[in-house]
C-alpha cells in the first residue's frame, strides 16, 4: 500500500512570509481609506471590516463527511527505483486499485500551502479539489482496516500541522 504521489501540504510560502504579505496588504488597505471614511466610522466597525477581510480562516476538516471512492486504474511503476525495471525511458504500467478519500472543509484552502512555523520532514499528503482533501492510496490486495489506518495516519498528521499553524497565527 502506497500514498499515490500527490503534492505535499503544507509546503509552500513558510508561515513568516504570509504573516509580513498580511500585515503589507493590511497597511495598504488602511493607506488607501479615504479621510472622510476613516473619521466617520467608528473603531469597532473598522476594525471588524479590516478583521473580516485579512483573517487567515484555517480549515477545519468535516470527518464526519467523509466519502470514499475505488477503482481499478495502472499506475506507471517505471520511476520506481524499488522495482527492477529494465528500460526506465518508457512507461511500465501495473493494475493498482486506486482509492480516494474526499474529506470536506470548510475554512481557506490556501492555508493548506502554508508551511508553519514546526514543521515534518515527511508533510502529510494530499490534493485540494474544491473545498474537499483528497487522499489518494494505491495497491494490490488493500484491505479496509488498512486503509483506514492510513486515512487516520494523515488525517492526524494534517491536524497537528494546522494546530502548529493556528498557535502562530496567534503569537
Amino acid at each position: 500500500m502506497r500514498r499515490a504521489p500527490s503534492d505535499d501540504l503544507f509546503c509552500g510560502t513558510h508561515w513568516s512570509t504570509a504573516e509580513k504579505s498580511q500585515k503589507r496588504a493590511l497597511q495598504s488597505e488602511i493607506d488607501a481609506i479615504d479621510r472622510n471614511r476613516l473619521l466617520n466610522t467608528s473603531v469597532d466597525d473598522l476594525c471588524d471590516y479590516l478583521e473580516e477581510k485579512f483573517r487567515i480562516d484555517m480549515p477545519e476538516l468535516h470527518e464526519d463527511e467523509i466519502v470514499a471512492d475505488h477503482r481499478e486504474t495502472q499506475i506507471d511503476v517505471s520511476q520506481d527505483y524499488m522495482r527492477d525495471v529494465r528500460d526506465r525511458s518508457r512507461p511500465l504500467y501495473l493494475a493498482r486499485t486506486l482509492i480516494e478519500v474526499m474529506v470536506p472543509f470548510s475554512g481557506e484552502s490556501g492555508a493548506y500551502a502554508i508551511q508553519p512555523t514546526r514543521c515534518s520532514l515527511a508533510p502529510p499528503g494530499g490534493e485540494i479539489r474544491d473545498s474537499a482533501l483528497v487522499i489518494k492510496i494505491h495497491g494490490t490486495n488493500l484491505r479496509a482496516e488498512q486503509v483506514r489506518a492510513e486515512v487516520d495516519r494523515i488525517i492526524e498528521a494534517i491536524k497537528n500541522q494546522r494546530l502548529t499553524a493556528n498557535a502562530a497565527s496567534v503569537s
